[in-house]
């Protein structure tokens, strides 16, 4: 008969077996292409909760867990942006009582982040937050303000946390934004309007989860040019071994697309095109 102590041992051996075969795929994917810029929907919390018999706000709760891991697997890698949809202006349409959790939720999670030896001290990682906070409760706002000055001088890397957001309000306060600041030239160009936007960059990737193929106004104008991936998992059910996989995709596409872009000069000799995505 097993006792629990052989279990116990096994699952160890288990873990360790685990561990060590997901640091050497980190490992071989560094020797690849990495996206500088990560962009997430993470999309699955409530039927997470739903299927499991747990309230919405633990759903959401297990979902930003799992953001944090995700997040550091990809500091690790090299990625130096990762932009998050946590929150739509659509979700103000949600009951109030989840609202309320969520905000609640978000003012907790800012604040653990501001902690010693949390992900933003352990990674020097600077937080922005893009959205319009006119509705955002005062808790909240103020949790957001203070891990948005606690980290304004970290350099290593970015997480954007789209909060209380849309793609097509993010675009027309930035043709606001060029209206009021630029009286004398009316002309607004598309490099002008991306440099107003709360993320003016582009992701590399961008992943949503939950099997929904759309992006719900998320990153409209960023993302003509990304990378886009669609799983058929819940959120909080998303796993590093799902993000190596996305990964490794990525990485062969990029072959594929390299492949098949290989420029040549007046003589016949190969040049190579640079792509963007690669660091």
């Amino acid at each position: 008969v097993r006792t629990s102590e052989s279990h116990r041992e096994e699952r160890k051996m288990i873990g360790w077996v685990t561990d060590r075969i997901k640091k050497v795929m980190i490992d071989s994917i560094k020797h690849g292409p990495i996206p500088k810029h990560v962009a997430f929907i993470m999309d699955g919390n409530r039927r997470y909760a739903k299927q499991h018999h747990l309230d919405d706000k633990t759903g959401h709760s297990i979902g930003f867990d799992i953001l944090q891991q995700i997040l550091e697997v990809s500091l690790q890698l090299g990625v130096n942006e990762v932009t998050v949809y946590a929150f739509s202006l659509e979700n103000y349409k949600r009951p109030q009582n989840e609202v309320s959790g969520l905000m609640e939720l978000a003012a907790e999670k800012f604040t653990a982040m501001m902690h010693e030896n949390e992900i933003i001290d352990k990674f020097n990682i600077r937080v922005r937050i893009a959205g319009d906070m006119t509705d955002v409760h005062p808790a909240t706002r103020k949790a957001m303000d203070d891990v948005v000055s606690y980290s304004q001088h970290n350099t290593r890397a970015i997480l954007n946390v789209c909060f209380a957001y849309t793609s097509r309000t993010e675009i027309v306060q930035s043709i606001e934004t060029h209206r009021h600041r630029s009286h004398s030239s009316p002309y607004l160009d598309c490099s002008e309007l991306s440099s107003h936007l709360h993320v003016p960059s582009s992701p590399c990737l961008l992943v949503r989860t939950s099997g929904e193929v759309r992006l719900s106004d998320f990153l409209l104008w960023q993302s003509t040019f990304s990378c886009i991936s669609f799983l058929q998992v819940l959120w909080p059910n998303f796993t590093v071994w799902h993000f190596i996989y996305l990964l490794l995709s990525y990485q062969s596409k990029l072959h594929d697309e390299f492949n098949t872009t290989i420029l040549h000069d007046d003589d016949g000799g190969a040049v190579k095109k640079e792509h963007e995505h690669t660091n």
